[in-house]
């Protein structure tokens, strides 16, 4: 045998493991890609009731609701406490509305979102507070809430 052979023979070699490491690093890839969409997804959904559990507490609930009604009869302390609830909610919006445009989040998650944000925002606390407070949000994510179209409201 001669070199020639065996150099060729061993460039077949080579070129046959570098095709193996490929497919293997996209699999690989591929793989992380979608435990960071879930991961991405666990995290929303843990931000999401986070931001909700203030409601579990019957006196929050019945501000919500009360709130929910009609924004500008509340006290001053319940107002305080519907902003805070809702800057939290949309702080988690906004973060899921950045994943979303970048990819990393289904679409089917995505939309469930914006369709509850829509039924948020049938509320007169959800509009006015937004309207109050949407200067502290990027413009894009404005225009994007902005633009959802407000749901039906459960307690009306």
């Amino acid at each position: 045998m001669n070199w020639e052979a065996i150099g060729a023979v061993g460039e077949v070699v080579g070129a046959v493991a570098v095709v193996g490491t490929l497919a293997y690093l996209a699999v690989q890839i591929r793989a992380q890609a979608r435990d960071a969409k879930l991961a991405a997804v666990q995290t929303l959904t843990s931000n999401i009731m986070e931001a909700y559990s203030g409601l579990m507490e019957p006196q929050l609930a019945d501000v919500w609701v009360r709130g929910g009604k009609d924004f500008d009869s509340r006290a001053e302390a319940e107002k305080i406490q519907l902003v805070g609830f809702l800057h939290k909610y949309f702080r988690v919006v906004e973060a899921a509305y950045y994943q979303a445009a970048a990819g990393g989040l289904a679409e089917p998650i995505w939309m469930g979102i914006v369709r509850h944000t829509g039924t948020l925002l049938s509320t007169s606390a959800a509009t006015r507070i937004w309207a109050m407070r949407k200067h502290s949000y990027s413009d894009e994510f404005q225009d994007f809430v902005d633009g959802i179209e407000p749901g039906k409201y459960l307690f009306e």
